[in-house]
């Protein structure tokens, strides 16, 4: 399918989500909603969400160490900017993973490899948003039925994880012939990722980052003088971002406002409310991501030794 088409059907289909959910709300309540937002908050989150950004960027780098990817700490966050702007305008929450992926190999990088690290950045990032959202899932009376499920998907995103370390070698002569050249360098990586310093700092630069998301999903509920505990909005935030990973939308688009209102009208409030505190998500992702593309005006380093 023509890629212009799929554009459009993803844009239709944000539109639609979007039109669907303004029929199950009142509107000239929700503009109140988001009229009477504390900007001190709503700009302090702002700040956090770049901050764990940063920190991301900074993660990819030291996976890039890992997989001896010749590339300076200063290009892997001029480059990892200039991904989060490409974000905003590509469908699904992973299509700024892929430019990423794309700018990396344009700086003479092995292209399988570049990829790999953006896979492991995306993969270590899942695994901890998952944990965190289990744990937060399980106090929460009213998510009781969505328990069971997280944690079995967690285990599941786990034991790949696990898999991957000791079987990659095993599951090699299962592939097929064409896939089999493009998996040959993974058990090599997978060592080269699995050692204890790698392990100790990509694992909690990971937490930590999904530690800070948090914090904004907290300044936000500030924002709007919102009543939701905090395990609420974590689990709420793990489920979402998990259906935005699907390529089905516009970077989300209707799916994180109609998640929100799914999930936390269970917990009391208002869908007035929850699509407020959806759209001041985006307006915080959206907003960062904006700033994000002067990286590219940024004249790259003259060095790209780590």
């Amino acid at each position: 399918m023509d890629q212009r088409v799929k554009f459009g059907l993803k844009v239709l289909f944000s539109l639609l989500l979007l039109g669907l959910i303004s029929r199950i709300i009142d509107i000239p309540r929700t503009a109140q909603v988001l009229t009477s937002v504390d900007a001190r908050f709503l700009g302090l989150a702002i700040v956090v969400f770049a901050i764990g950004q940063g920190l991301n960027a900074v993660k990819w780098f030291w996976l890039g160490q890992a997989l001896a990817l010749p590339c300076s700490l200063g290009n892997y966050l001029r480059l990892y900017t200039m991904g989060m702007f490409l974000a905003i305008f590509l469908p699904g929450s992973m299509g700024g993973d892929l430019g990423r992926a794309v700018l990396l190999t344009r700086e003479g990088l092995p292209g399988w490899t570049t990829t790999y690290s953006v896979l492991a950045d995306r993969y270590s990032g899942l695994l901890f948003l998952l944990i965190l959202s289990s744990v937060a899932c399980l106090n929460v009376p009213a998510y009781s039925s969505l328990s069971p499920w997280l944690w079995a998907l967690t285990g599941l995103v786990l034991l790949v994880w696990l898999l991957l370390g000791r079987g990659s070698r095993l599951l090699l002569p299962l592939l097929p012939k064409k896939l089999k050249s493009y998996a040959e360098p993974i058990p090599g990586w997978e060592k080269q990722l699995r050692n204890w310093p790698n392990l100790l700092r990509i694992g909690g630069g990971s937490l930590a980052i999904q530690a800070i998301n948090w914090g904004v999903l907290l300044l936000l509920a500030g924002a709007m003088h919102l009543q939701v505990s905090a395990p609420a909005l974590m689990t709420a935030y793990g489920l979402i971002t998990l259906a935005s990973l699907a390529p089905l939308s516009l970077n989300g688009l209707g799916i994180r406002e109609g998640g929100y209102v799914l999930l936390l009208k269970q917990v009391g409030v208002a869908g007035e409310q929850a699509v407020s505190f959806g759209f001041l998500w985006f307006i915080v992702y959206t907003f960062t991501g904006l700033l994000s593309g002067t990286a590219w005006w940024v004249k790259a380093p003259e060095t790209s030794k780590a």
